[in-house]
């Protein structure tokens, strides 16, 4: 991107995949939580080196999602139901809860936005 920028062609977007324990500690997988710590700092940096090319970094920190790994389906597990009980929003997130805001962070609609973290958890982190 940068090599592109110098050839002329400013801009571009790195999203990445954070975790709400970039902010919390995670018991037992401090390794986990470390990295993705270390990756906001990352994303952080990387906007303030690259923003002179037009290069913006974020990334979207999600809350518990249903995926394949966790039971993907329309029926809820026990894991699901714990989530959903512990979040404002009492369901489990969906891939579809981020297409927008990765499509956003993405397109040329963010061009002023960089060096940040969304997080999409329905309202879990900030009620802790």
């Amino acid at each position: 991107m940068v090599k592109r920028a110098q050839a002329g062609e400013l801009g571009g977007s790195l999203v990445f995949c954070g975790s709400l324990s970039m902010f919390n500690g995670l018991p037992g997988k401090g390794h986990y939580a470390a990295a993705k710590a270390g990756m906001g700092a990352m994303i952080r940096s990387m906007a303030v080196e690259f923003g002179k090319y037009g290069i913006r970094a974020n990334s979207i920190a999600p809350g518990y999602i249903k995926t394949g790994m966790t039971g993907e389906g329309k029926e809820w597990s026990a894991i699901d139901k714990h989530f959903a009980s512990q979040t404002p929003i009492p369901r489990p997130g969906y891939g579809s809860d981020f297409e927008a805001v990765a499509a956003y962070l993405a397109s040329d609609a963010s061009s002023f936005h960089s060096g940040d973290t969304l997080v999409i958890d329905g309202a879990f982190l900030i009620q802790l």
